[in-house]
């Protein structure tokens, strides 16, 4: 299975596999700077989301390389989907495929542009835990690699949650810039 359809698979997932919290470092008055090690750019999130990390024995693929939630249904998180950079004429068309196979059939991916850096954004709707939730996908190249920054909403802090999602994918900023 191709990697950005591994990573797919295990989209509905990805909030059972949220566990823990923790505090990051950076960011101004509001938000908050999330950096990781093994994610080549940073973003900022507002001062109430919280580090939280995951349990691999738990995933049923590649899980999050990094996640700040406000709860176990309203997060960011961070995933490689390719080993390289991919043009996002060919994001859009590997995950299109890859949502099809996967229940969600005829998602097309806009194009967008934030922080001067070329997405492909996929909105689904799924059960998640039994609790219904959406997710924003923003996939995009750099870093030597190809990357999915997921915003996941559900309940009464979604709108809190489509905020935060707002900063983040705006204020993305590959390190070394």
């Amino acid at each position: 299975m191709p990697p950005v359809s591994r990573r797919l698979a295990v989209l509905a997932f990805s909030a059972a596999l949220v566990a823990g919290s923790g505090c990051a470092s950076g960011g101004g008055d509001e938000t908050i700077t999330a950096s990781d090690r093994a994610v080549p750019f940073t973003f900022d999130v507002p001062k109430a989301f919280r580090k939280a990390g995951v349990r691999p024995e738990a995933s049923k693929g590649d899980p999050p390389l990094l996640i700040y939630k406000l709860n176990q249904l309203n997060l960011v998180d961070v995933r490689k989907s390719a080993g390289r950079e991919l043009a996002r004429d060919d994001i859009q068309r590997q995950v299109a495929r890859s949502l099809a196979r996967l229940g969600f059939p005829g998602k097309r991916g806009d194009r967008e542009e934030h922080n001067r850096i070329d997405m492909a954004r996929f909105e689904i709707s799924n059960d998640v835990v039994g609790t219904k939730a959406s997710s924003r996908l923003y996939f995009f190249s750099g870093g030597g690699g190809t990357w999915e920054l997921e915003c996941q909403s559900s309940g009464e802090r979604a709108a809190e949650l489509l905020e935060a999602c707002a900063i983040a994918v705006d204020s993305v900023e590959f390190k070394g810039k």
